[in-house]
């Protein structure tokens, strides 16, 4: 009669560790997916923050239009890469900006954060060398059109160089952010698997 009591509180232990196991795991899932929704947060916000600035950039070309009479094409060129930076930014960003990340399949969604970091690399092939093409041209433009140029170049190399450390603050914090959503998908994954 002991050893069958013994046997019965034993398995109640047990099946109270049991339950506070599971619950644990529900805990941990919470929080990891609560960290995915910042990160994705993040992502988003960083896509706001490009859009402003290329509205700002673009007002600031057709000031520059209107004061110095650069070409008109430049202004244009420089409107559509603009634009172009958007779009391309909003649909990558689409990829991991879904409302439903957080609760999708975990397999679709890391499918998804992995796009994300391939458009984004994709960008900078396309920009890159647009930007050597596109730079050239606009301070020959400057130099041509401007009796002191000068104010202008260290204007524009200061805003180039601005743009460009903010440029890559921002890709390194999207991809990072992308790598930790993966991370975080994985460990999901495994404790999964584990059950």
């Amino acid at each position: 009669m002991e050893n069958f009591t013994e046997l019965e509180q034993m398995r109640e232990q047990l099946n109270m560790l049991h339950k506070k196991l599971n619950e644990q795991e529900i805990i941990n899932e919470a929080l990891i997916r609560a960290s995915i929704g910042r990160k994705v947060k993040s992502i988003t916000r960083n896509t706001i923050f490009l859009v402003i600035g290329c509205i700002i950039g673009c007002t600031a070309f057709f000031m520059l239009h209107k004061l110095v009479n650069i070409s008109l094409s430049l202004v244009i060129v420089t409107w559509l890469f603009f634009l172009v930076a958007i779009a391309y930014t909003v649909y990558s960003n689409s990829k991991v900006a879904n409302n439903n990340l957080i609760t999708n399949n975990l397999v679709k969604t890391r499918l998804n954060v992995l796009k994300f970091k391939k458009l984004e690399w994709q960008w900078l092939y396309f920009s890159i060398p647009f930007l050597f093409i596109w730079a050239p041209w606009f301070c020959w433009e400057i130099k041509t059109l401007v009796p002191d140029p000068e104010p202008l170049f260290v204007g524009g190399t200061i805003g180039g160089i601005i743009g460009l450390i903010w440029g890559i603050i921002m890709f390194r914090r999207n991809q990072r952010n992308a790598n930790d959503i993966i991370s975080e998908i994985e460990i999901l994954q495994k404790e999964s698997r584990a059950e």
